[in-house]
């Protein structure tokens, strides 16, 4: 479904506070509760957050403080129990069903700690697979899926499976794959979690060059070292937004 499509359903749903002109993402009153046999477990307790086009946000936290909670539901995976999300002035959640998986196609490039590759896909297959529900032909998904790997820097390796490439290299193509749509938003949980210092230090690096280029990056990490370099640090304890320092 087109933008324009969702922006339509938006429209039939509940009326809509327009955002500020460069608010991309609007957080607004977030709480999440889960019912568990013996008890229930609030992980976010009425968080507020806006966050501007060209951001780059790292949410940080104790384990157990609701930034992966928080990212779901950030990505239209998972609703919250009170409160909305707000991107580009479509309130997500209102939106029916099968327009929020139009929404996460458009709008949500996601990056995860585990690289989520097809083993028997090529890295450009894998890359392409987003495109795959689209009306685009066979040549312009190739072809955007290899402008996407040439972006971080793996062009010459399209052709290998991710039993061939290192675990930053198999890391870059999870990101091709995330911008191939080129979605607004880029979401990152821990996408550092599973490499060591050095790789994940250059995976880094291309998520700064992804935000130099305009992308807007929100990344969910534990490392101090790494949510230092980026523009803007939320951080999270028991459920609640503890700081927010802009840089």
């Amino acid at each position: 479904m087109a933008t324009a499509t969702i922006h339509e359903d938006m429209k039939t749903g509940k009326p809509q506070d327009m955002t500020a002109e460069d608010t991309l993402l609007s957080i607004e009153g977030v709480t999440k509760h889960y019912n568990t046999k013996s008890t229930g477990f609030l992980a976010l307790k009425g968080v507020d957050i806006s966050v501007e086009k060209g951001e780059f946000l790292a949410i940080t936290g104790e384990s157990g403080s609701g930034k992966s909670t928080l990212l779901s539901i950030l990505g239209g995976i998972a609703p919250p129990t009170e409160g909305r999300i707000v991107v580009d002035g479509i309130d997500i959640y209102a939106l029916p069903i099968e327009s929020q998986a139009d929404f996460r196609r458009e709008y949500i490039g996601f990056v995860f700690q585990q690289f989520h590759l097809m083993p028997y896909l090529s890295a450009l297959e894998n890359v392409m697979l987003p495109l795959t529900i689209t009306k685009r032909t066979d040549s312009e998904m190739r072809e955007m899926a290899l402008d996407s790997l040439e972006r971080v820097g793996l062009s010459d390796k399209a052709a290998n499976l991710p039993s061939e490439l290192s675990g930053g290299q198999q890391q870059r193509v999870a990101i091709a794959r995330a911008l191939v749509n080129a979605p607004p938003i880029i979401l990152a949980d821990e996408p550092t979690g599973n490499l060591d210092t050095k790789t994940g230090a250059d995976v880094f690096d291309l998520f700064e060059g992804l935000n130099r280029a305009g992308e807007t990056v929100i990344i969910v990490t534990h490392n101090p070292e790494l949510s230092s370099r980026t523009g803007r640090t939320v951080r999270l304890l028991d459920g609640l937004v503890e700081s927010d320092i802009k840089r």
